[in-house]
């Protein structure tokens, strides 16, 4: 019984180990790796949406 549990451990353990050091490794990709870039990207802004127009009102008509 004991080496179950045994082999269950270390089956834990590799597989916890290696999502950590998949998350290491993604999280330091993410920040942008070894060094950066100390100069900010420009920013670029959003276009702003407009609503659109109402349509124009016509005077009604006589008849």
């Amino acid at each position: 019984m004991s080496t179950a549990l045994w082999v269950i451990f270390w089956v834990l353990a590799v597989l916890l180990g290696s999502l950590l050091i998949s998350l290491v490794i993604a999280a330091f990709i993410r920040v942008g790796g070894s060094g950066g870039c100390d100069e900010e990207l420009p920013r670029v802004p959003r276009p702003v949406v407009k609503e659109p127009a109402p349509p124009p009102k016509t005077p009604p008509f006589d008849e």
